[in-house]
């Protein structure tokens, strides 16, 4: 797979002179130089990932994971899709005023260098109208979409809640 950004910027060397400014340089070092600062999804971890449980009745659940970014720049996830539900949103739990309220996200940032733990009480996907059932020990896809357009797929099994809070 081509990466976009060589790309791009060789068209912007074989751009004639006429059209590109006096004051701008561009050689293949500086070409190199700047795809090197861009995040690779080689960069991008995903472990300890999995999916809630619930009633068969229930439409909607939650998924969990920590996202590693071991790039040297900050990143964001920017949204999740899963062939399983009609959509998966970005949430956010919070205490405000002593209640804990659940609002939705645009992106989730993730450090250069660090991680983002989305967790019960914390971020998390939230997936909504399911279309199938979910059992413990089932394996699902979740497609991760990130700045740069970096995209990852990851395959996460179905848990208890109350399997995963004991091992905590």
């Amino acid at each position: 797979m081509v990466n976009i950004t060589y790309v791009l910027l060789a068209a912007i060397l074989s751009t004639p002179n006429w059209l590109v400014s006096p004051a701008m340089t561009v050689t293949w070092e500086s070409v190199s130089q700047y795809a090197k600062s861009m995040p690779s999804i080689d960069e991008v971890a995903i472990r300890n990932g999995w999916i809630q449980e619930g009633p068969p009745s229930q439409k909607i659940t939650a998924a969990y994971m920590v996202i590693e970014n071991h790039g040297h720049a900050d990143i964001t996830l920017q949204s999740a899709s899963t062939p399983i539900a009609q959509t998966t949103e970005l949430h956010k739990m919070e205490l405000t005023d002593g209640i804990m309220k659940m609002r939705r996200v645009d992106s989730i940032n993730i450090p250069a260098g660090g991680s983002v733990e989305l967790k019960p009480g914390g971020y998390h996907l939230m997936v909504i109208g399911l279309t199938r059932e979910l059992k413990e020990g089932d394996m699902v896809s979740i497609a991760l979409t990130f700045s740069d357009g970096l995209r990852k797929n990851v395959k996460v099994p179905v848990k208890l809640r109350s399997a995963m809070i004991k091992e905590g």
